[in-house]
């Protein structure tokens, strides 16, 4: 079985190798590390691209468990052997999508230093993104648990790995109506019996029996289980108010004394819940086959804009009602959310200030994909930062054009010259003096030279296209039927378009892999679990041939 798995893993990759050789455009990659159930510490890569036929593709690279300390140049290594496998070089190489963890700065770093070693330090940096869904989360982040979330999330794990689940209730404490839902969604989850306790609560009305809902559990890390577990609890709130009133503890347990949510803890999760709405809006709009890159700027401009309309309204309700500490919490969560967002907004982290104090642009990929798309160009930017905006936004606006005219110049302007077929052989003819002369009329006005402007200053000075349904496929389409005659700027609209917004295709390899990593398979190693899940990923799902089975069963029961 091994043998023939290992083939067929070979076989594939040899044909994918030839797929990515033949891209229409570069090879941007996303990385990201897993603890398996093993446990082995792998990490998963991921390239986009858009082949021959124009169909974007996100494709499995491998999966490669990594030795020693998680460092930049550690992890930097093993993409460099995986990209040398499949014979990307540093032509064909694009941009990185991933999240914010700091060894992935060095490890682009270090990647980019051994493939294109032509390449200043700001164009290294430059080709490092950053996964929207992982910026989302760290504002949502902020918003429920404050701008020192990182360490208190760090505290928590801490514990948690230790086994302190006491220690790790305290902690929950200090969180208010959040750390005392948790805490009494993780009590009653823990035991058997307070699940069928919480089951057999009757209330009445449409809820007198058992409606199925069960209490979900949020995940410290994942700002999206937050917004599922406070709906959920607000859509049984009447049966966990009877459960924590009735329910007596067993001997030697404190119980939920400590963690009952009154009338107040309520209004906050409503409140909480409402402005949750917004990341879970952002997430959505950055999910799909249908976004890339392009949607990365706008998708966390209306997610800063929505923030700071919520932040303005807690802020004019506590000044109103300075004794209620209710929107002074809330206020304070606001205040959170909008200063991250904003690091995120302007590039001005502080790692990256410290680091490169003479660099707080944001890289030009994220402008060029949205302006390279024919039906926005920079009508958004327009709109948003020079018709409604200030002095400063304005600047935001020269600076982002001639950013991108800077990395059209500098990686693409002349770079891929369109290869001229010489004319077809012309048969003698007998002279025909009667005609000749319309005949050379026609060939000078054919033949005459072609136009020297500037491709892209050509593009960005004509209208946009009018199509408001028109998304990702229909930019890449267009771009796809000037490749043969505008090769060098659609090679710059297809690297773009070839960008996903997200990180999360290698979170989706993990998931799959850790149904493969069960307790009777605990001993397999690294090469076939990479072979599996890139097979598992290169073939899809299996698809149903027919429903002979359904028909069947349908003439059995007639």
């Amino acid at each position: 079985m091994r043998s023939w798995v290992m083939n067929a893993f070979i076989s594939k990759k040899q044909q994918l190798r030839e797929d990515l050789h033949h891209s229409r455009s570069r090879i941007s990659i996303s990385f990201d590390l897993w603890t398996s159930p093993n446990p082995y510490a792998i990490l998963g890569v991921v390239a986009m691209w858009i082949d021959t036929t124009g169909m974007r593709r996100v494709t499995a690279l491998g999966m490669r468990r990594i030795y020693g300390d998680h460092t930049g140049e550690n992890l930097g290594s093993v993409v460099l052997e995986l990209l040398e496998e499949y014979d990307i070089s540093g032509d064909q190489i694009g941009y990185f999508m991933l999240d914010n963890a700091s060894a992935n700065d060095t490890a682009v770093e270090f990647i980019l230093k051994d493939l294109c070693p032509w390449m200043k330090s700001k164009q290294r940096r430059h080709r490092r993104l950053r996964c929207l869904g992982h910026v989302i989360n760290l504002c949502c982040q902020a918003f429920l648990m404050g701008r020192n979330c990182e360490k208190y999330l760090a505290k928590l794990e801490k514990h948690h790995q230790r086994g302190d689940y006491t220690k790790v209730e305290e902690l929950w404490k200090k969180f208010g109506c959040l750390g005392r839902l948790h805490n009494l969604v993780r009590y009653i989850r823990l035991t058997p019996q307070r699940r069928e306790e919480f089951a057999t609560i009757i209330i009445g009305g449409d809820l007198s029996q058992f409606d199925g809902l069960e209490l979900i559990q949020n995940n410290s890390t994942r700002w999206n289980s937050w917004f599922y577990s406070i709906t959920r609890a607000l859509n049984v709130r009447e049966r966990l108010e009877l459960f924590s009133a009735r329910h007596v503890p067993g001997k030697g347990s404190v119980g939920i004394a400590n963690f009952k949510l009154d009338g107040q803890h309520w209004f906050e999760l409503e409140k909480i819940e409402l402005a949750l709405k917004d990341f879970y809006a952002a997430t959505l709009l950055s999910e799909g086959k249908k976004t890339s890159l392009a949607d990365w700027f706008s998708t966390l401009d209306c997610l800063l804009r929505e923030i700071s309309e919520t932040k303005d309204h807690y802020h004019d309700i506590h000044t109103e009602d300075d004794n209620n500490f209710t929107w002074k919490y809330l206020q304070g969560c606001a205040d959170a959310a909008w200063l991250k967002c904003v690091e995120y907004y302007n590039n001005q982290q502080l790692n990256w200030q410290n680091r490169f104090p003479e660099d707080t642009d944001l890289p030009p990929a994220y402008y060029a994909a949205q302006i390279l798309d024919p039906y926005r160009k920079w009508g958004w930017f327009r709109q948003e930062w020079v018709l409604h905006g200030d002095e400063e936004k304005k600047r935001w606006f020269e600076n982002a054009q001639l950013a991108v005219k800077h990395l059209w110049e500098t990686e693409y302007k002349g770079r891929y010259p369109v290869e001229m077929l010489p004319p077809p052989a012309r048969k003698e003819r007998d002279p025909d003096p009667a005609f000749d002369r319309q005949r050379e009329h026609k060939r000078i006005r054919i033949d005459a030279p072609v136009s020297t402007t500037d491709l892209y200053e050509q593009y960005i000075s004509t209208d946009r296209l009018h199509n408001e349904e028109a998304g990702c496929n229909e930019a890449i389409a267009y771009w796809l039927s000037r490749y043969d005659s505008q090769r060098d700027l659609a090679r710059f609209a297809l690297d773009m378009f070839a960008i996903s917004p997200l990180s999360d295709e290698c979170e989706r390899l993990f998931s799959s892999a850790k149904l493969t990593i069960v307790d009777r398979r605990g001993r397999l190693k690294a090469d076939i679990i990479e072979a599996c899940e890139c097979l598992r990923a290169w073939y899809g799902k299996p698809q149903a041939e027919g429903n002979s089975d359904i028909e069947d069963s349908e003439n059995e029961d007639d």
